[in-house]
């Protein structure tokens, strides 16, 4: 039961995240409801049920029968997948996993996020493990991202986030995680033919590989 609730409430908040998102890269007033991009007609209630609706409507707006960006849809079922593994895991990790989901939203859409948002999340974060912080392993990873980001390998936001992992769950879990975003990043640029200049936003690639591991 437990599962099926995160499970839930995790596809309910991946579909306000990934809509959040979209909007922030949006000019000029917008409506307060959801809307079709193409039409930009309201979007029923029962229209706009996370993971089933997209599914219902073959990914097309009742109204004009535009595509449905499949992106808000991938979203929704990595929350539901997300949720229901991370409802079981200690204060410090679901902490983290909400904190890199709103990043890792904002990312999607504007490849950066507010940085206020992150010092907030990272606040409660250490609130939850601040007995058991990894002093070291932080510096460690602070240090060694100084270079990547000064020449602009690795993005500054990443380098905050990895730091912040390392500060709550030491080094060999956070080598890991790298470990793993780095073979799904591999994966995706390769998958991404069409696409190759366009930049892969890598905090979703970090979300998604700590549920691999979470799931472990």
């Amino acid at each position: 039961m437990m599962m099926i609730f995160g499970g839930l409430t995790g596809a309910c908040w991946a579909s306000f995240l990934l809509c959040q998102a979209w909007r922030s890269t949006q000019n000029g007033p917008q409506p307060a409801r959801s809307y079709c991009p193409a039409c930009r007609g309201p979007i029923a209630g029962y229209d706009n049920i996370p993971v089933l609706s997209f599914l219902i409507l073959c990914g097309r707006c009742r109204q004009c029968r535009a595509a449905i960006d499949p992106l808000g849809w991938y979203g929704e079922i990595a929350g539901l997948v997300g949720g229901s593994l991370v409802i079981r895991q200690p204060p410090s990790v679901i902490a983290f996993a909400v904190l890199l989901s709103i990043l890792a939203a904002s990312d999607l859409y504007r490849y950066s996020f507010t940085d206020g948002w992150f010092w907030i999340g990272a606040a409660v974060c250490l609130a939850c493990a601040w007995q058991t912080l990894h002093w070291l392993p932080a510096a460690l990873i602070f240090a060694a991202g100084i270079l990547p980001v000064y020449y602009r390998k690795l993005g500054d936001g990443d380098w905050e986030v990895i730091t912040l992992a390392a500060l709550l769950f030491g080094l060999t879990p956070v080598l890991l995680w790298l470990l793993v975003a780095s073979g799904l990043g591999i994966v995706l640029i390769l998958l991404r033919r069409g696409n190759q200049h366009q930049p892969l936003p890598f905090l979703p690639v970090l979300f998604i590989s700590l549920l691999v591991l979470i799931s472990r």
